[in-house]
């Protein structure tokens, strides 16, 4: 009986073996378990997880302005005057970070007033139609869409934007810039966009309905814009810690005064998305088993050589 030679991995000679056939000894021998595995530290993740918590409680103070308007606890004039300081103190702080020139300062600061007042006046001369929107609507459909639309919100928001470059300079929302668009979600902010026009539409005069809406802009639109054009990677981790506690605490005043039930929920809900996640994750690290070998497909580089 003829001896078959040893089997090599070649594929252009017959050899005599099936096509499907593996030596026993070599089909294991480029076995690697958890080639890419990445053991995380606990406090790190912690530290990361503050851009979700900041989104959450931007949503809740977002909520917490709204339940005021309606309980006419906020007087539509003192938003109206806290939005034009947010909006004011916003732009300074950014065309100061950005520019360091004196005469760069004005002249860029007048650069992106001009959108933004076109953005604010087309705004306030459409609240009255807003205010009337869904007038045939229920309220309870209106505050059940609206949810969801938070829900789609907080899912779809670029939580992804750490790793990014500062922005050269601010842009207007809408503007044409690629840097403006990329630090927030389009269908993230259409859907907290939606959200707070449904909700206004149930607000009592015009002046109300404008106030919820420029509000909900400036925490949705520019505030995004704003930290990622102050962004810094060597001071990256404590700002977003110090903006997470700034919020946390806001949050929660303005619904404590609401509802002490529901700043308990909103405490929880931010503990557990800090605290508990990050050793939710760690925990089942362990439990990670990746087998790599030379059965896998093989990935094509497409690195190019300098």
């Amino acid at each position: 009986m003829k001896q078959r030679r040893p089997w090599q991995r070649v594929l252009y000679r017959d050899q005599g073996y099936a096509d499907d056939y593996v030596d026993p000894d070599y089909f294991l021998s480029g076995l690697v378990t958890n080639a890419h595995f990445k053991r995380y530290d606990y406090w790190q993740v912690v530290r990361q997880s503050a851009v979700v918590s900041q989104q959450v409680s931007a949503v809740g103070v977002f909520v917490a302005v709204y339940v005021n308007l309606v309980a006419n606890v906020v007087s539509a004039r003192a938003l109206f005057a806290a939005d034009a300081v947010l909006l004011l103190m916003g732009c300074l702080i950014v065309v100061l970070a950005t520019n360091p020139s004196r005469l760069a300062h004005l002249e860029q600061l007048l650069e992106s007033a001009r959108p933004l007042a076109i953005l604010f006046a087309a705004l306030f001369a459409l609240s009255p139609m807003l205010a009337t929107l869904t007038a045939s609507f229920s309220s309870d459909t209106i505050y059940s869409t609206s949810t969801l639309l938070v829900i789609l919100h907080l899912y779809t928001h670029n939580y992804c934007d750490s790793k990014e470059k500062p922005a050269p300079a601010p842009v207007a929302v809408g503007g044409e810039s690629e840097e403006a668009g990329s630090c927030v979600s389009p269908v993230s902010l259409y859907a907290i966009t939606f959200a707070s026009l449904l909700l206004a539409s149930r607000l009592p005069t015009p002046l109300h309905v404008f106030d919820l809406v420029s509000y909900t802009m400036l925490l949705f639109a520019l505030f995004p814009f704003m930290k990622k054009t102050l962004k810094n990677p060597a001071k990256d981790n404590r700002r977003q810690l110090f903006v997470s506690v700034l919020l946390c605490c806001v949050t929660t005043g303005m619904w404590f005064s609401l509802s002490r039930a529901v700043a308990c929920v909103y405490l929880g809900t931010v503990a557990f998305i800090t605290f508990g996640c990050p050793f939710w994750l760690i925990h089942i690290q362990k439990d990670k088993y990746e087998l790599n070998g030379p059965w896998d497909e093989a990935k094509p580089s497409c690195a190019q050589n300098n």
